[in-house]
């Protein structure tokens, strides 16, 4: 599956429910950030995983 249809795809699923915003592929990293942060986890793991260098980058987005 290319980008663009899984963009697509993400959309159609969006219209097709009661999500009243538009969903991008994007947002699937910030959930997984949040649900690492809320179980608990290493911060410095999760912005290695992430790939931030610098953890400010993290603080802003999800701590």
């Amino acid at each position: 599956m290319t980008a663009a249809g899984f963009r697509k795809l993400l959309t159609r699923v969006a219209e097709c429910s009661s999500i009243s915003f538009p969903i991008h592929p994007h947002m699937f990293r910030h959930a997984c950030g949040y649900k690492l942060v809320n179980d608990g986890r290493d911060v410095r793991m999760i912005q290695q995983y992430l790939g931030h260098k610098n953890i400010q980058h993290m603080r802003s987005g999800i701590l």
